[in-house]
């Protein structure tokens, strides 16, 4: 997810390593706060004491995406849960037998807490993941732009989190990726070498 760059630069790895190191610091301190705040409650009891709706949608809705489980739409109060998405990852895990080598898991639960951290970062003034800026030279001029990288860091070590797994959430795009055909993309695997 880095690895892809910023403003046409890509990241150093001092960047970087700040971005993950202070991403998962927002994601830890949420935890922390809705842990005890809301102690052992489902996401969808949370979701309800922050007043958002759970909707389902469909894949039609999602212009035929095939890798969203849910989408948080800050603007409906709303986290979109793409039932249809989950119920394929299920039967895929199922038949490929991947699910006993995988443990517990509930994939609807952990992109439920995915979403709702991006709901906690529309509720928290000077979040880390919301507020971190980069400066990069574009033709003369200094620019600084928002990294949505680091909501995206935060929210799967958040979900990571609430649910209790023992892998990273980004396993179960990985697996709908490939599911659907498709190879991983390069920047998207693991770099061994750090």
């Amino acid at each position: 997810m880095l690895e892809l760059g910023f403003c046409g630069t890509k990241l150093s790895h001092k960047e970087r390593d700040e971005i993950i190191r202070r991403s998962a610091g927002a994601a830890e301190n949420s935890y922390s706060n809705i842990a005890h705040r809301y102690q052992g409650q489902s996401p969808e009891a949370v979701a309800q004491a922050f007043g958002l709706d759970i909707r389902q949608i469909n894949k039609d809705d999602l212009f035929g995406n095939e890798h969203i489980l849910a989408l948080f739409k800050p603007e409906e109060s709303a986290i979109l849960l793409c039932e249809e998405t989950i119920a394929a990852l299920l039967r895929y895990l199922d038949e490929s037998g991947l699910n006993k080598t995988m443990g517990e898991y509930n994939i609807r639960q952990t992109a439920l807490w995915h979403e709702l951290f991006h709901a906690i970062e529309e509720r928290t003034p000077g979040i880390y993941t919301r507020s971190k800026m980069l400066k990069r030279k574009f033709l003369f001029f200094d620019v600084l732009r928002g990294f949505d990288s680091a909501g995206e860091i935060g929210a799967i070590h958040f979900s990571k989190l609430m649910s209790g797994i023992s892998f990273s959430p980004c396993l179960y795009e990985y697996l709908l990726i490939s599911m659907n055909g498709r190879a991983i993309p390069d920047a998207w695997k693991l770099n061994h070498a750090n």
